[in-house]
């Protein structure tokens, strides 16, 4: 993956985030399963500061796609 198609797909995520991340914190909220939702979530963004610490970028963005349908998928 190239540094412009990784931005390309870095901006895209952010803009996705921004459209979705309210009402999925609305379900989130509502959820039994909130506390481990929300664990998973810390879980999984620590994972990926390291990732993008060692030079891993273009595996932490997947990483941060593949959580992001998770959460969808856990309270959708």
């Amino acid at each position: 993956m190239t540094v412009r198609s990784l931005k390309r797909c870095a901006d895209s995520a952010t803009r996705t985030y921004y459209e979705s991340a309210p009402a999925l914190v609305e379900r989130i909220e509502a959820s039994k399963e909130r506390d481990a939702i929300y664990d998973h979530i810390y879980e999984a963004v620590t994972k990926i500061i390291l990732r993008i610490e060692h030079g891993e970028n273009e595996r932490a963005v997947i990483d941060y796609l593949s959580l992001a349908f998770w959460v969808a998928r856990a309270v959708c």
